[in-house]
């Protein structure tokens, strides 16, 4: 069996393609070729198994992320670095990336792998990578109360996202300023209070 069998196989461990491609992005990040590009990373469905086997590996790409945005001349390498780690967020939670993730949070329903997802997530408390229900949400409920801090705030969306407030406005007449206060207080990120 040959390397593409192997990988494309569905019994096929993610970690030895996931090592390849770790590989070759530390090759690319400390080439002297700035115009080294990284192939796709392909790796198996994302089963319990899959996500603990890949993160045997990809673990370590944080560290590669952060060294690569430190070079003006890796940006290509840093988006495809951070497009692995969005798809695999057991491993991505680990890095410092805003927004959401791409993959699945809820990592095929495995407690373990939540449970550890969940630890990982107290130290960043990044909003967007929140799982939003189910037992994932419960073991990150159950995690941050343990370690005595707050779960942080969805993030806030601004701009046609406020719109919501005319209808409010026209409901509570008299409430402008109020409602002109609390949609400030959103856009300058001062919504803790808003939390429940």
């Amino acid at each position: 069996m040959n390397d593409s069998e192997a990988s494309s196989s569905p019994s096929a461990s993610p970690s030895e393609p996931a090592a390849v491609w770790l590989s070759e992005a530390c090759w690319v990040l400390v080439s002297e070729d700035t115009a080294a590009k990284l192939p796709t990373l392909t790796l198996p469905t994302q089963s319990a198994t899959d996500h603990f086997s890949a993160d045997l590996i990809l673990r370590f790409l944080p560290s590669v992320y952060r060294r690569a945005l430190a070079r003006a001349d890796r940006t290509a390498l840093a988006d495809d670095i951070e497009t692995v780690l969005r798809r695999w967020p057991l491993s991505g939670v680990l890095a410092d990336l805003e927004g959401e993730p791409t993959g699945d949070t809820a990592f095929d329903g495995h407690a373990g792998l939540q449970l550890l997802y969940a630890e990982r997530l107290v130290k960043s408390a990044r909003p967007g990578w929140l799982p939003k229900d189910g037992r994932a949400r419960e073991w990150l409920e159950r995690i941050f109360s343990e370690r005595g801090r707050a779960l942080p705030c969805p993030p806030v969306r601004t701009g046609d996202d406020l719109a919501v407030l005319q209808p409010l406005k026209g409901r509570f007449v008299g409430r402008d300023e109020v409602l002109d206060l609390i949609a400030l207080a959103a856009i300058a990120g001062e919504h803790l209070f808003l939390c429940r």
